[in-house]
């Protein structure tokens, strides 16, 4: 496999060479590939046909049929639409996502140690068995494909790192970019992950050009923010549009107005106050309570559907953020405890284990391996060690490490605060506590603590 890239990375590679790099680099070609194919073959066997929840057959019926309001990012059902030309088996969808998200991860850890083949797959290895991880990868769910796709992308921009033929570096670039873009449109809030993906891929392409310090850190930063703004301006505008007819679409995504009602009745609870008197002075505290679950709110519908519309929603909520700052962040603390499995017991929505009912027929069949594995999922989940908080916080203390050896390169920098970001976005504008949403962090994290762990061993042996 070295061997392989080293062909690829030649500025004017001899044809011949080139045959026989890839020949004699065969068999390592193989053990690679196999790996991550086998890995995520048992995945979809195991959990056959992959579990789909309202999400994934809202997905799938978009993809079968017409796409009918952007609620949820339509790009999942045109790439379902895309993946069904080849086979309409939902487990091909389930194949298609972890099998790219799995070869990626290997591929981003050759690429980062290429003298040490061995390690990708022990990692993968210890990643599935993270219950928040293998529980998420077991359903036909966007989290998977949105980390899928920006993971490869993370690989093509290491990748481009060492390459110096100028066609294969703007094949290269085009790549990357399209992918993260496939990224941003698989989630609403998916662009806060792309930022520091894109800002690496730019910082790659400059470093190849003999600028002085400052007008390189000019065109990146320029260049950057011109791609991030191009990006999400095209997303916003796919979203609008069926395709490919560009039929307009009348739904579109706008859930800021039930996150300032969790906002307002968490900040309610904390205060022991009703802070919606100025709507409903009869409302008591205990009313609130009774209404309100920052697990999720379609357990907290009876209060988002009782004040939703209601144009005095946006004043209180301001005022609340500069009346009382502190108990605005109710909510959202209460959310992320969930969220990260800060609870006692099992972690919240830590799989989805069924295929809802559905038109297409799709069901699972008695499986004892299938329940074997879910057992895992659900009481490992309660262990503290496998805890997406206890990773989190494993995962500070590798980058503290990486930055005081001066280890932290460009590469694991931007995936650690991309990771970071797209878990900041769920603390502001977070309305739900399910563990999958957190699934690109938790890969990110522990990419990032495993970087580290090799790091810390090779500097060992030296």
């Amino acid at each position: 496999m070295k061997k392989y890239f080293k062909c690829l990375l030649e500025k004017n590679p001899d044809k011949y060479f080139y045959k026989f790099c890839l020949n004699s680099s065969f068999t390592n070609t193989l053990v690679f590939l196999t790996s991550s194919f086998v890995l995520s073959f048992l995945i979809c066997f195991i959990f056959y046909p992959g579990f789909m929840s309202y999400d994934s057959l809202h997905a799938l019926r978009g993809a079968r049929g017409e796409v009918t309001d952007s609620v949820w990012p339509p790009m999942v059902s045109y790439i379902w639409r895309f993946v069904d030309l080849f086979s309409k088996n939902p487990s091909s969808m389930h194949f298609f996502q972890v099998f790219l998200l799995l070869i990626s991860i290997s591929s981003a850890l050759f690429l980062l140690f290429k003298k040490q083949k061995k390690f990708s797959f022990i990692f993968l290895l210890v990643y599935l068995s993270i219950p928040s991880i293998l529980g998420t990868l077991a359903v036909i769910w966007k989290d998977v494909l949105m980390a899928a796709f920006f993971i490869a992308a993370y690989v093509i921009t290491l990748l481009l790192m060492h390459i110096k033929n100028s066609k294969l570096i703007f094949m290269s670039f085009l790549l990357a970019l399209g992918l993260i873009f496939l990224g941003i449109c698989s989630r609403h809030n998916a662009i806060t992950a792309a930022i520091p993906l894109i800002f690496l891929l730019t910082y790659t392409i400059f470093l190849k050009f003999k600028f002085n310090s400052f007008k390189k850190s000019l065109f990146i930063s320029v260049t950057g923010i011109i791609l991030i703004l191009f990006s999400y301006t095209i997303k916003i505008q796919l979203d609008s549009y069926s395709l490919p007819y560009f039929v307009k679409l009348n739904a579109k995504f706008d859930d800021f107005s039930g996150l300032k009602i969790l906002d307002i009745s968490g900040a309610s609870i904390c205060l022991d106050e009703n802070l919606f008197s100025k709507i409903d002075q009869n409302l008591t505290v205990a009313d609130i309570k009774k209404m309100y679950d920052p697990k999720h709110s379609n357990l907290s519908a009876q209060i988002t559907s009782k004040f939703g519309g209601n144009k005095e929603i946006d004043l209180i909520w301001l005022n609340l953020i500069k009346e009382h700052p502190i108990c605005f962040f109710y909510n959202k603390f209460n959310m992320m405890k969930y969220m990260v499995g800060a609870n006692q017991g099992m972690q919240f929505l830590i799989t989805h284990p069924s295929v809802d009912k559905n038109e297409f027929g799709y069901k699972l069949e008695d499986s004892k391996l299938r329940e074997f594995f879910l057992s895992y999922i659900i009481g490992s989940s309660s262990l503290f060690f496998m805890k997406t908080w206890f990773i989190y916080l494993i995962s500070l203390g590798s980058f503290v490490w990486l930055y005081r050896n001066k280890k932290l390169k460009s590469e694991y920098l931007a995936l650690y605060i991309s990771g970071l970001f797209y878990f900041g976005s769920f603390i502001l504008f977070g309305n739900a506590a399910d563990a999958r949403l957190l699934f690109y962090t938790t890969t990110a994290f522990s990419l990032i603590i495993f970087v580290t762990f090799i790091e810390i061993f090779l500097k060992g042996k030296r």
